[in-house]
């Protein structure tokens, strides 16, 4: 087995861990008191995983950054609310 398996896996396994957090927050997703100082919170932390995901492996082919900028549109427009 090759020994460096954690540097080739390791930007899968923070994604991985970032999608579950946000999972299971919105699984106990409880009404809650709205904290504007911290509503930066985890859009910086999905931010930062992208970011050493994209470090670790580049940045995506020209299809895909087509399709990665219709998603953000999409989502900044509310449309998959």
């Amino acid at each position: 087995m090759d020994q460096h398996w954690l540097s080739k896996a390791g930007p899968y396994l923070i994604s991985l861990l970032v999608v579950g957090i946000v999972a299971l927050r919105l699984v106990r997703n409880t009404p809650r008191k709205v904290k504007p100082n911290r509503l930066f919170v985890m859009p910086l932390v999905l931010a930062v995983a992208t970011w050493l995901t994209l470090r670790q492996t580049g940045a995506p082919g020209g299809i895909w950054s087509v399709v990665d900028g219709a998603a953000i549109l999409a989502g900044s427009s509310g449309w998959l609310m």
